[in-house]
């Protein structure tokens, strides 16, 4: 089984290049985390944060911080 087409990593574990144009294009609409608690995956854990930490910090905060609240409506 290979990587899927549409997935943010690369070789090596690396964000690839056209997932950050997409993020940087619309950092409104993206969020990305995991909650341990339900997720014990390790693996997918550390895919989460290999995508974070590939972002530049104002981005990560964006979309790791800022846009939960704005696109489910969660009370501040």
């Amino acid at each position: 089984m290979g990587e899927a087409a549409n997935a943010p990593l690369g070789a090596g574990g690396r964000l690839k290049p056209e997932w950050l144009a997409l993020l940087r294009a619309f950092p409104d609409r993206f969020v990305i985390g995991s909650d341990q608690f339900y997720d014990r995956k390790l693996d997918r854990i550390d895919h989460v944060r290999r995508i974070v930490d590939a972002l530049q910090a104002d981005l990560a905060q964006q979309v790791g911080r800022e846009n939960p609240p704005k696109i489910y409506r969660l009370p501040a």
